[in-house]
């Protein structure tokens, strides 16, 4: 079997009690769950340490070798290679109360593939925004490719749109021609954040990142 990821103890002893229906410690549970990938791998000594008498599933663990190592060397066996914990980010372990390392929605689309569904994905997430940043490099060089975003893409109701690139009055004039409702501040704290950026970005009411 491909296991994922590997629990520390404490959160390991909540994700059981929450599976059988016992009691737990809800918020950790569900701050788990955002970075959880099934299948976990535990063995047989974490689940003796936490109390845990699963004899199917120790049995499983035993014949698979899966005895006496410690939480670093099972993560090693994993294949994300981490241990989820409510208390060290300190590789391999991600803290769920707050890490670098996320878990995040992605969809691909190969050459020539139809790209209904991120089309359609992309117009919801933006539908209700109030402000948005928009980080892109060649947003004037790409200008027809540029506008048609703003026409397919953009709703049709006030908006900030917070581009980070420099755009020219008669470019703007063009945008606020799309929908009058729009504006297009410039901020210098936005284009200092986005300044050594490379990547084309959008942030939607400092809520969701789109890269």
């Amino acid at each position: 079997m491909n296991y994922s990821l590997v629990l520390s103890d404490t959160l390991y002893k909540e994700f059981h009690a929450f599976k059988h229906g016992g009691p737990h410690d809800a918020m950790l549970v569900e701050k788990m769950l955002h970075l959880y990938k099934p299948p976990l791998l535990t063995n047989f000594s974490q689940l003796k340490r936490l109390g845990i008498d699963a004899k199917p599933l120790i049995n499983g663990l035993v014949s698979a070798g899966f005895i006496n190592q410690d939480l670093d060397e099972l993560s090693k066996h994993t294949f994300y290679k981490l241990i989820l914990s409510h208390d060290c980010c300190d590789f391999p372990y991600v803290d769920i109360n707050g890490d670098p390392i996320r878990s995040n929605y992605t969809l691909t689309c190969e050459p020539g593939e139809k790209r209904t569904k991120i089309h359609a994905w992309l117009k919801a997430l933006l539908a209700k925004a109030s402000w948005v940043v928009l980080h892109d490099p060649y947003i004037i060089e790409n200008w027809s490719t540029t506008k048609r975003f703003f026409e397919n893409f953009f709703p049709f109701k006030p908006l900030n749109i917070h581009c980070t690139s420099s755009i020219p009055k008669e470019k703007i004039k063009e945008i606020k021609g799309v929908c009058e409702h729009w504006k297009l501040p410039r901020s210098a704290a936005v284009v200092r954040d986005f300044r050594k950026k490379h990547d084309r970005y959008l942030i939607i009411d400092n809520q969701v990142q789109v890269i």
